[in-house]
């Protein structure tokens, strides 16, 4: 289940953004910066992840998206996506993949370089499962 939280649950965002810098976590001040900045983006969306039947968060997305006349469909930019350690397998990755979908589901996601071939592989995944739910 995603959960909006663009303005919601600043404690939680604020820990699970931390997990997505490769390097040295900055600090506390400059992780705020960065929340800020996605809060006031009119495009920016902030979605937390709960799995089915859980009682906590165990990740973050945060994508921009566009919403245009001349656009059949939305199309969401994944800019950051995030699991706690204890959760971070291709499993658990491909699930919180599947609640954007539902989220959004006649929407297109594009991604960043960096996450280009994560997203990938969960679309080709996705749309393998899907045809063989038909």
């Amino acid at each position: 289940m995603l959960v909006s939280s663009k303005n919601k649950h600043e404690k939680i965002v604020l820990g699970l953004l931390s997990y997505t810098y490769d390097e040295e976590v900055p600090s506390t001040e400059v992780l705020k910066q960065d929340l800020t900045a996605y809060q006031e983006s009119q495009t920016t969306q902030i979605l937390l992840y709960k799995p089915e039947g859980a009682d906590n968060f165990i990740g973050l997305i945060i994508l921009d998206k566009e919403d245009g006349e001349d656009l059949p469909q939305s199309t969401l930019y994944l800019q950051k996506y995030v699991l706690l350690p204890s959760f971070r397998d291709e499993e658990s990755a491909y699930e919180m993949f599947k609640a954007l979908k539902a989220y959004y589901p006649e929407a297109k996601i594009l991604s960043n370089m960096q996450l280009s071939d994560h997203l990938a592989g969960w679309t080709q995944r996705y749309e393998k499962d899907r045809l063989g739910d038909e």
